[in-house]
């Protein structure tokens, strides 16, 4: 028995040893692709009343497409609802929702009955408004949704396959892989990108593998490149700051409402802080309108028993998946990931006790299973870098030059920060962008004023290409 000790020492020492530092530098091999874990992914999704759905087969890797594997990507072409519902004449519009990692039934249900909708689906519902003057294309991005969804809970899920092979390059991409499918040749297209899709705008102006071209784009409270990330996301704080003392001074109970929210997230055996998941709420339309909705979602929270606050949990708390936090580390704050950027951020700018925190929600992003934090833990002690690097700023201006885009922002945006505006106009080419700031926070691209803007704007487009 003495004779052993040693070994299993050693082999105990091996298991709790710090793991290699993820090398997200490193080509993944075919193997590793064919390891990927997915979802099933029921065969009845095609079918609907109104909309046209299908599936394009794409690969997983287009550099390597002759020995990828194949990903099968979901796509829902909505017909125009306005004076002659389904008129092929209304122009098409091609609209790339953000996350990262989010599906297209975060802007309209899957099951969106346009003949009968419930209240609970027109509360879900985004994409109404632009449906009263555009045809609607959209897909759910690969890995979310029913485009190949990944199995984030396998515990061999490996970061660096998910942060190399479903970024804002390969979605560019399997945008056009559909557009090729769907859109007729010759036939003039509009793309919308939203919040993250920026990322994704950018790459499919400025990928050289990319050849099928809207007529114009619109960046619609979008996240764009070339940021001082630390910068932009002290922005991002110091406008949700702002918007909690706005709805302070619209609510002057909320204070108290919202402790008593906390108190009862305890005594239902669940985390008080769990009530800043509502921080989504910020500047969610229109001022006047936003505050009184976040005040009604809170009372209706205390009326909640303990399962409604658990589906509210499950409705909310899921917008930071490991999936999400992967794609963020690359993309949106590369150099640094959720959790330590959110630590940065709440040491540079505390908030007051009773405000709404995104940054909470990010600090304590962990997983059930014992294997998530070490993963986390690996990542933000090495997170991806930007891969490939986006083109310099004046490169993406001389792209721009034979485009047309629009840049559109709201009032009191939670999401993208009070300094977007200036930070976009780095990428102005006179005579070729436009840009507007309009109510209605991060949505107002989706409201009623900000579709009649961007319908006027696709109108003064001059015709061709």
């Amino acid at each position: 028995m003495l004779r052993t000790l040693p070994l299993l020492t050693a082999l105990a020492v091996a298991a709790n040893a710090p793991k290699p530092a993820l090398d997200f530098a490193a080509v993944p091999s075919m193997a590793q692709l064919r390891a990927v874990k997915f979802l099933p992914v029921s065969g009845d999704v095609t079918a609907h009343q109104t909309e046209e759905r299908g599936f394009v087969s794409v690969p997983m890797d287009y550099v390597r497409r002759a020995e990828s594997p194949t990903l099968r990507i979901f796509y829902r072409l909505m017909p125009a609802r306005g004076p002659k519902p389904g008129d092929a004449r209304a122009p098409l519009l091609v609209v790339v929702n953000g996350g990262p990692a989010l599906a297209s039934s975060r802007l309209r249900p899957y099951d969106y009955d346009e003949a009968h909708p419930t209240e609970e689906m027109r509360k879900k519902d985004r994409l109404g408004e632009l449906l009263s003057r555009f045809r609607v294309l959209i897909l759910d991005q690969r890995g979310t949704g029913y485009s190949a969804p990944l199995d984030m809970s396998d515990p061999g899920v490996d970061p660096v396959v998910v942060a190399r092979y479903f970024d804002s390059a390969h979605i560019a991409l399997d945008h056009q892989e559909v557009i090729r499918t769907v859109v007729p040749d010759g036939e003039p297209f509009y793309m919308l990108f939203h919040s993250y899709a920026g990322m994704i705008g950018m790459r499919y102006l400025t990928m050289p593998g990319i050849s099928r071209h809207p007529r114009g784009l619109v960046f619609a409270s979008s996240a764009l490149p070339h940021k001082d990330v630390v910068g932009a996301f002290e922005a991002r704080r110091s406008s949700q700051r702002a918007l909690n003392l706005a709805l302070l001074q619209a609510v002057p109970d909320v204070k108290g409402s919202l402790a008593r929210l906390r108190a009862h997230f305890g005594t239902s055996r669940l985390d008080p802080g769990s009530v800043n998941y509502l921080w989504t709420w910020l500047g969610k339309g229109p001022p006047g309108e936003w505050e009184p909705a976040l005040r009604d979602q809170v009372e209706a929270l205390l009326a909640a028993d303990k399962r409604g606050l658990e589906k509210f949990l499950e409705r909310e708390a899921d917008r930071a998946d490991l999936l999400n936090y992967i794609l963020s580390a690359k993309e949106l704050t590369p150099g640094f990931t959720d959790r330590t950027m959110a630590g940065l951020l709440i040491q540079r700018a505390p908030f007051e006790d009773w405000m709404l925190d995104e940054q909470w929600t990010l600090v304590r992003l962990q997983g059930d299973a014992s294997w998530v934090d070490p993963l986390l833990a690996a990542i933000d002690r090495n997170p991806p870098a930007v891969d490939p690097p986006f083109p310099p700023v004046d490169e993406i201006r001389r792209r721009l030059s034979g485009h047309y885009a629009l840049f559109l922002f709201g009032n009191g945006d939670a999401y993208v920060g009070d300094d977007a505006v200036e930070r976009a106009r780095r990428f102005a080419v006179e005579g070729r962008t436009r840009y507007e700031v309009l109510q209605g926070g991060h949505r107002a691209a989706f409201l009623g004023p900000g579709v009649e803007v961007i319908a006027s704007w696709v109108a003064s487009l001059p015709p061709g290409p």
